[in-house]
């Protein structure tokens, strides 16, 4: 028993020695976790990165940089050309460095932009690589995006070539003429509409409500939105889609757009949207008069254009006054009904138009909504950006039209059309969520 005590120590003490002349080594070739270190392409031991993860517990760690250990044992087996545990060029770094910053070049996988140059930026500061920062570029993960410094609104129009650089919605593109009103692709103006709250429904003020206009409802529209000033004109909607559906062709390229499905008045804003570059508010399929579309996200949400909700109509209509039309008392005034308009439409703009500049919401085409038409629309105690139904069996319309009497004209008159139906008393204006 004497002579086994000296033994038993003993060999530990070689277990030591041998597991610090693995670290030496400073390879991983799978045996072992790496930690940072470097790497010959031989493994020495189990132990290659001295973190007492395998057969030395008392080994002490090998410092992790190439520059405290000199890089011990590396030979160099070839172009470290990729992010593979192995540092074949034995550079102390694992990957492409050509400018020698540490930083590994970001077409092989690390985060050096520009690895000539060990003054570009690293991508957690300049995302897409471009040359310019984040807080100096609209969008850092585009590459193809403009600089805030020549976009000021990062609208993708730099200030030369931007009406107002301070506003993303009023590019040359949205405003030919600059004069601070967007015009859409067909060629009609959009008139500005703030967030608000409103009380919508039969208000003291209307006379002969019918069911579907009870109770008087509260909503409240978080986002400000455009709205057509007129209606869409045959000669916009010619120049857009190529055709004239209008029963009252004769009428004249300055009469309202009529005898259009909502699905083909849909299909129209995404044809704006388009022609603008931006997003589609509709999933449409098919062409011509056979189109069908469906709402592709909320409309207070989409940035191109569309139809407005019926919240939004009915804001725009009454335009913070209490009267019975869109505009006057007076129906004569504002809306061509079935006592004045002969049976049919008139050129858009003829007659007054409401305190907010818009023209014939009351009268010549009844008018397409975003919405799904529901009864009870107004029975809810409040509502907050309001979208109507989840589906129904047609699609709201407002404002009354040629054929209409005076009650239909009326600023809280609803009524309900189906949406595949093409009639030459429908027609719709463009809206645009300011976002």
């Amino acid at each position: 028993m004497s002579t086994y005590t000296p033994r038993s120590t003993f060999f530990p003490a070689i277990t030591i020695a041998l597991a610090l002349t693995a670290c030496g080594d400073n390879n991983d070739a799978g045996t072992g976790p790496s930690t940072g270190t470097v790497s010959d392409g031989s493994d020495a031991g189990g132990d290659v990165d001295c973190d007492d993860d395998a057969s030395a517990p008392d080994a002490p760690d090998l410092p992790e940089t190439p520059e405290e250990n000199d890089n011990a044992g590396c030979e160099p087996t070839g172009e470290d050309s990729s992010i593979n545990d192995i540092d074949e060029d034995c550079d102390g770094i694992d990957g492409p460095d050509a400018d020698g910053d540490g930083v590994v070049d970001a077409d092989a996988g690390g985060e050096d932009c520009d690895d000539t140059d060990p003054d570009a930026p690293l991508m957690t500061e300049d995302e897409d690589c471009d040359g310019l920062i984040t807080e100096e570029d609209c969008d850092d993960t585009d590459s193809g995006s403009t600089a805030v410094a020549e976009d000021a609104d990062c609208d993708g129009l730099i200030t030369e070539e931007d009406c107002d650089d301070t506003d993303a919605l009023l590019g040359d593109i949205d405003d030919p003429e600059c004069d601070g009103i967007p015009t859409h692709a067909g060629g009609g103006d959009l008139l500005w509409m703030s967030a608000t709250e409103l009380e919508v429904g039969c208000t003291d003020e209307q006379p002969g409500c019918y069911d579907n206009e009870f109770n008087i409802m509260p909503v409240t529209l978080t986002t400000d939105y455009f709205l057509g000033e007129t209606e869409v004109t045959q000669g916009e909607y010619e120049a857009v889609m190529s055709t004239n559906p209008s029963y009252f062709d004769d009428c004249g390229a300055d009469c309202p757009i009529e005898r259009i499905s909502w699905h083909m008045a849909a299909a129209y804003t995404n044809a704006l949207s388009t022609a603008a570059d931006l997003e589609t508010c509709y999933t449409c399929t098919g062409e011509g008069d056979t189109v069908s579309c469906e709402p592709a996200m909320s409309p207070y949400t989409c940035a191109g254009y569309r139809l407005p909700t019926e919240a939004e109509w009915e804001n725009a209509a009454r335009c913070d006054t209490v009267s019975v039309y869109a505009g006057s008392d007076d129906v004569d005034e504002v809306g061509w009904s079935v006592r004045t308009s002969d049976s049919e439409t008139h050129p858009v703009g003829a007659l007054l138009p409401n305190s907010c500049g818009f023209y014939d919401l009351s009268g010549n085409v009844i008018e397409w909504t975003q919405d799904w038409y529901a009864a009870d629309y107004y029975s809810a105690d409040g509502r907050v950006d309001p979208v109507g139904a989840e589906a129904g069996d047609g699609k709201s319309v407002r404002g009354g039209g040629w054929n209409y009497s005076s009650g239909g004209l009326r600023v809280s008159y609803r009524n309900v059309i189906h949406d595949t139906y093409r009639v030459n008393f429908v027609g719709f204006r463009v809206a645009r969520t300011r976002l």
